[in-house]
């Protein structure tokens, strides 16, 4: 992925995989969504999450043991560990990364997943968009 050099410099990010190593990293705006599909961005430094479906705003922390990440609509989850290790992430760099989490539910690892749980559909209301600063300068 690219990486800014100021984000990585600041310690937001690791400077070799461009994931989150710091709750600053993060940036969350909360908007009404029309419903319109197509006007969901795909960036793997944004996570759109269907803010109607949350009852309390995510904590930002790093892994812990047990967390999960509903990976198919159907509700099937993958340990966080497993998802990490299929992703390549070096172990040194596992135990650094924030993300955010509701319970143990991990609602997105950047670039990787995002939980299934909470994503938006046409109906949805509200978005939480959640983005890492820095991650992608032109977006």
């Amino acid at each position: 992925p690219e990486v800014s050099e100021a984000a990585s410099e600041s310690g937001l990010l690791d400077r070799d995989t461009g994931l989150p190593v710091s709750e600053e990293a993060y940036q969350v705006t909360v908007f009404p969504f029309s419903g319109d599909m197509g006007s969901i961005p795909r960036n793997e430094y944004t996570d759109w999450v269907d803010y109607d479906k949350i009852t309390t705003l995510p904590v930002f922390r790093k892994r812990r043991e047990g967390d999960r990440i509903t990976i198919l609509a159907d509700g099937r989850s993958k340990k966080l560990a497993r998802v990490m290790i299929d992703a390549h992430i070096p172990a040194a760099v596992r135990e650094r990364i924030v993300m955010p989490a509701l319970g143990q539910e991990i609602l997105w690892l950047p670039g990787i997943s995002a939980s299934q749980i909470y994503r938006i559909t046409p109906e949805t209301k509200n978005i939480m968009q959640i983005t890492v600063k820095g991650g992608n300068e032109s977006g």
